[in-house]
């Protein structure tokens, strides 16, 4: 027979409890064997998978495509006809215990759909539960489909919350049990996607430290559920009744987990500006945070946590985006400016230290961002000395940043000397040529400077060339002596 007579079979226009029990031809029957591995995926892409369980039923089919049918909407699909519902079970319960044994057997962890149905089996056969029922009997959420959204995941960690509280003592023992383990392993089943409210079950469930992490190990995300007050007040108030201890033990064994803080940091750090716990001295930690938490706010303990950051070598990244990092840098500075005090010497001379230690070029182009949005670059021009200093080991956007700056201030002639031989034998680009003006206003050089100078003469870049030889037949006839040492009346 073709596969659409079988097709026809199935679609023939009768509800689906008669088409439980209405005549089948025995040339269907026959014809089936050979199409089943082919026609219920087919009957499935076209809507009808409880139709498709019947028919496998009828059949004698494998009980594969049997449970294929009691989920999803397949299970819908039953439950919308009462009268159905009873006929599946009857008709299943007609193949005999032995079957359904196979069938219970056959389910698994992905049957979740299923386990009303098998549960009214395994009970109606007097049948052992599977394991998995101890995480299934939990049930589904009101409104919540098989496949969850974002917004599904509160709803699912305070149904299962509730569910548990509505058993007796040792099914809830049990099923606490199964929802920690599916939790906090890699073999773990789960139905449902908590995401990071899987943390505050998990704390709320008793799990150790180590298991309450798991989660943001295995799926190292952070999802913006961390500025989620709803969120953050559960997890706090979570971590609370388990008592300080153990959001030390938390932070401690996160703190030095890469994994867990790329899916966690902020919540570490919620956990030790609550419960004022000592800063993490990893390096991990320091890494994340400047990444992910570093955006000044009031009552976060901002600067203590931003001047040990800038202690770790190589920790400052550059923003992703700087324009809009800096502006969010900003606003937060301001308003943390407003709420406490803010030791703006502190902060400069942590980010110039990071300058100072020889971070590399990354850092160093990060420390620009940073003086830049905290409102810190004004004070720069008091640490010449430092910039003058620091000016050989920067690089990119650092070394054009600090040129400018201390070009744009009130140098002395020994200041300018220094700048200049500093930056004109790394190029007279723009900041080279910006020096070379500048020295127009020396009458005489020491030889150092009148060196790097002639270097220049020949340039490619005439304009360049030009100006070297100028500033060399104005200084000519000059002793060299340093402006540092001017030449005494007598000897002029």
């Amino acid at each position: 027979m073709p596969n659409e007579a079988l097709i026809d079979w199935v679609m023939q226009p009768r509800s689906l409890s008669d088409l439980m029990h209405c005549p089948m031809d025995d040339e269907v029957m026959r014809a089936y064997p050979a199409q089943a591995r082919r026609l219920h995926p087919r009957l499935h892409v076209m809507g009808v998978p409880a139709r498709s369980a019947v028919l496998a039923l009828r059949c004698g089919g494998e009980v594969r495509h049997v449970l294929a049918g009691m989920r999803a909407s397949g299970l819908e699909q039953l439950e919308a006809e009462p009268a159905a519902w009873e006929q599946f079970v009857r008709l299943c319960s007609d193949q005999g215990t032995p079957w359904v044994s196979r069938l219970i057997a056959a389910a698994g962890r992905g049957d979740l759909e299923a386990y009303p149905l098998l549960a009214r089996l395994v009970a109606d056969h007097g049948l052992d539960q599977p394991e998995w029922f101890r995480i299934a009997r939990l049930g589904r959420p009101e409104g919540v489909g098989v496949v969850g959204g974002p917004e599904d995941q509160e709803p699912w960690y305070r149904h299962l919350l509730g569910a548990l509280q509505g058993f007796g003592s040792q099914a809830r023992t049990e099923s606490t049990e199964a929802l920690i383990a599916s939790l906090a392993s890699h073999d773990g089943w789960r139905p449902w996607d908590l995401g990071r409210w899987a943390v505050v079950l998990l704390v709320r469930l008793g799990a150790t430290a180590e298991q309450v992490l798991w989660s943001l190990r295995e799926w190292p995300v952070i999802d913006g559920t961390g500025s989620n007050p709803t969120f953050r007040g559960e997890f706090l108030a979570a971590v609370a009744e388990r008592g300080q201890g153990f959001a030390a033990e938390v932070v401690a064994l996160a703190a030095s987990d890469p994994l867990v803080l790329r899916g966690g940091v902020d919540l570490v750090e919620l956990l030790i500006v609550h419960h004022d716990l000592p800063l993490p001295g990893s390096r991990a930690f320091w890494k994340c945070w400047s990444g992910e938490c570093a955006i000044p706010a009031p009552g976060q303990r901002w600067q203590e946590h931003f001047l040990a950051a800038c202690a770790v070598r190589d920790i400052l990244v550059p923003f992703a985006d700087p324009e809009a990092h800096m502006e969010q840098v900003a606003t937060g500075i301001a308003e943390l400016r407003t709420a406490e005090k803010v030791d703006d010497a502190a902060l400069t001379d942590a980010l110039l230290t990071v300058w100072e230690r020889g971070d590399r070029p990354s850092s160093q182009r990060s420390v620009v961002h940073w003086l830049r949005a905290l409102g810190l670059a004004d004070r720069l021009q008091a640490q010449r000395p430092r910039l003058m200093a620091v000016l050989p080991m920067l690089d990119g956007a650092a070394w054009t940043f600090v040129v400018e700056l201390v070009l744009a201030g009130q140098l002395s002639d020994a200041e300018l000397v220094g700048l200049a031989v500093i930056v004109l034998p790394r190029g007279p680009r723009t900041l080279g040529r910006k020096v070379l003006q500048a020295l127009e206003r020396l009458d005489e050089a020491p030889q150092e400077l009148r060196e790097t100078v002639a270097v220049l003469v020949d340039h490619a870049h005439a304009p360049t060339a030009r100006r070297a030889r100028g500033l060399l037949e104005s200084w000519q006839g000059s002793r060299g002596e340093s402006p540092l040492w001017p030449r005494s009346r007598d000897q002029a």
